[in-house]
């Protein structure tokens, strides 16, 4: 299954609050506006997450706002060895 890649910078969402072009960007093409969000604030989920890995080893994070609650994840990866570690501390 190949995915759409988005390749020319716009909004994120429509004048509805849909998502206006489903796909993956290699840079930061799509515009977001939370105001465009068509719902109760405590229903946005915002986050960022970002992996960085080689062959071997893995480093993934997340910082996320789920609206009534917050969370930062780290979690170090090694494939080699098949072993993971999370921390995920949550907030209000």
């Amino acid at each position: 299954m190949e995915q759409h890649e988005i390749t020319a910078a716009g909004p994120l969402l429509d004048e509805q609050g849909n998502l206006r072009e489903p796909g993956f960007a290699k840079k930061l093409l799509p515009v977001y506006n939370r105001n465009q969000i068509r719902v109760s604030p405590l229903r946005i989920k915002e986050w960022d997450y970002y992996l960085v890995m080689n062959g071997q080893f893995g480093l993934a994070l997340t910082i996320a706002d789920n609206g009534y609650m917050g969370l930062d994840s780290i979690s170090l990866l090694d494939f080699w060895e098949k072993f993971q570690i999370t921390k995920s501390p949550m907030r209000l």
